[in-house]
């Protein structure tokens, strides 16, 4: 059996390949189907360059697993560092039907192939579900952080295929831009002042309960009223008596 793996290995060795699945900001979605374990990395960073033949070997070694290994560049899918919310590099992710769980141990061989055999990836914590890459939170933020690509997207549109000359193409680009900001700045102030409301009314109707006296209250004052009116009847009979 042996023989014959270094037979294949030797005369075709396109079979065996080491190299993870490379993924982009249009193919990423498929790791929210069955397990994957995807590692987001920059050509120019040094730790990764190091951590690269490390990931190529445990792909290969755990290539008879069920398990896909991927990479994704985010010099060149910049978008998907911030839906991921990347802060470090390289930085691993360990996908398991849909749920996100961030690989914190060893960059080694061994810690990966642990990881992953001894199933220790139950002993990490999920990634909150509002805020996965695939939530609509993040969606949003992807979206947000999209918008100057659109904006340059948009001048070499109107420019190239259009054929609009430069000086129509920038005030349309700057009434674009300021009609988003103003979108989104009318949103924010909204949102924020229905917020400040819904806080305001819950002070005022916390503090009329607090300033309003109760029934048992005003029973106490009653009977206290009424015991007064005696010991002032009371009084008035005494100096009568004495007079």
């Amino acid at each position: 059996m042996f023989i014959t793996t270094l037979v294949v290995f030797l005369l075709f060795p396109c079979l065996i390949s080491p190299e993870p699945t490379e993924l982009t900001d249009r193919t990423w979605k498929k790791m929210l189907n069955g397990h994957w374990m995807v590692e987001f990395y920059a050509p120019w960073c040094s730790a990764c360059q190091k951590f690269q033949p490390i990931w190529n070997d445990f792909s290969t070694v755990i290539s008879s697993k069920n398990l896909k290994v991927a990479s994704i560049n985010i010099e060149q899918y910049s978008l998907l560092s911030s839906r991921f919310r990347i802060t470090a590099l390289p930085t691993v992710f360990y996908v398991r039907d849909g749920v996100f769980r961030q690989y914190e141990g060893e960059r080694s061989l061994k810690s990966l192939q642990t990881y992953i055999e001894n199933e220790e990836w139950q002993n990490t914590d999920p990634i909150p579900s509002y805020l996965a890459p695939n939530s609509l939170w993040m969606s949003f933020t992807a979206s947000s952080a999209n918008v100057p690509e659109l904006v340059k997207e948009t001048f070499a549109t109107l420019q190239d295929e259009y054929g609009l000359p430069t000086w129509l193409v920038y005030p349309i680009t700057c009434l674009t831009v300021i009609l988003i900001g103003g979108g989104f700045g009318i949103g924010i102030v909204s949102f924020l002042n229905t917020l400040s409301d819904g806080v305001s009314k819950l002070f005022k109707k916390s503090a009329t309960k607090k300033s309003t006296p109760s029934s048992e209250d005003n029973g106490l004052n009653d009977i206290k009223e009424a015991i007064d009116d005696d010991e002032k009847e009371q009084m008035v009979r005494q100096r009568r008596l004495e007079t």
